[in-house]
């Protein structure tokens, strides 16, 4: 059953703009508009993009999104209509995501990259290439002369 659009939306982990959390935050955020979908309709009962991002706004002001609150509001202040434009909620996912999704992961899998060397006396070579593969869709390479200057610096030291 439909929630009546004046019912009261449970109360969620306030994100501080740590990016461990984002995914959590995200996620918290869908099962909300999912579960009280009528509360972030127009009176047409189409989805209004605006009511989601204040619903997310409301929800980012501590810590390192409480600065970028600022400045996305200060940004979409329209002087004109005396009123706030904030655009599209794909956009400002978008600009979320920018933002705020961890880039950690990625910039592990290339350190990782750059250490990883190869001995087959001591490293199973199967395992090794497999390790290699997975570091590598980690970090997002996808050019094959970078993947390949990679693998030959992993194998360099044994192959000399």
């Amino acid at each position: 059953m439909a929630q009546p659009q004046t019912a009261k939306l449970p109360k969620i982990n306030p994100f501080k703009g740590d990016p461990c959390y984002f995914q959590t935050f995200q996620d918290e955020l869908r099962l909300i508009f999912n579960s009280y979908s009528t509360a972030f309709q127009d009176a047409q009962g189409n989805t209004d993009d605006r009511k989601k991002i204040i619903y997310a706004l409301q929800n980012m002001t501590d810590g390192n999104t409480a600065g970028f609150r600022n400045g996305f509001m200060k940004e979409h202040w329209d002087n004109t209509n005396n009123h706030y434009d904030y655009g599209s909620w794909t956009n400002f996912n978008n600009i979320l995501e920018e933002n705020f999704k961890p880039k950690i992961k990625v910039m592990q899998a290339i350190e990782h990259l750059k250490c990883a060397r190869l001995d087959p006396k001591t490293t199973d070579v199967a395992v090794f290439n497999q390790t290699f593969t997975y570091l590598l869709n980690q970090a997002g390479i996808t050019d094959d002369q970078h993947h390949t200057q990679l693998y030959i610096d992993t194998i360099l030291d044994w192959i000399q």
